[in-house]
């Protein structure tokens, strides 16, 4: 993947999706910290289409709390092959290592897979990666889908004026 490819689809995602960019490079590094801590088992996710992973911040979004934190997109590349991005919000990063891992074990395994939803296929590749991680003594937890989320009690909306 070109670093041409990489703008392109920075442009995509905030054109096209409306993600806002938290180009905070703290965000960045503790992520990449925590990143450092997979298991050297860990699938070479660059091999699958990883094109992209980026910090991004939900309530510039105006996105819901609800969900983990996270995000897969998938895109074309100028030679037009299939990438992936991943998008971790900071929330997720703030909640601490085990939880953003998590996060990110979870949105590998969409990258795993080529699969948008949460699959049999998809659970099952999910559940070997948490296994290489607990095997490298990582604590992390599998996230609810969010079809699986309690759904939370709606606010009643506030009257303009």
């Amino acid at each position: 993947m070109t670093e041409q490819d990489k703008r392109q689809i920075r442009k995509s995602l905030e054109r096209d999706k409306g993600v806002v960019f938290d180009d905070d490079e703290g965000y960045y590094q503790e992520l990449a910290g925590f990143l450092d801590d997979l298991p050297e088992t860990f699938p070479d996710l660059d091999v699958y289409g990883l094109a992209l992973l980026y910090v991004y911040d939900r309530g510039k979004q105006g996105e819901a709390e609800s969900g983990s934190g996270g995000v897969t997109w998938k895109h074309k590349s100028t030679d037009k092959r299939e990438a992936c991005s991943i998008g971790i919000a900071t929330e997720a990063i703030d909640r601490g290592k085990e939880y953003a891992l998590s996060v990110f074990v979870h949105e590998a395994a969409h990258v795993l897979t080529g699969v948008e939803g949460h699959t049999e296929l998809f659970g099952i590749v999910l559940d070997g990666l948490l296994f290489r991680c607990a095997e490298a003594g990582l604590d992390l937890v599998k996230l609810p889908y969010p079809e699986e989320a309690p759904e939370r009690p709606q606010e009643a909306p506030t009257p303009p004026g």
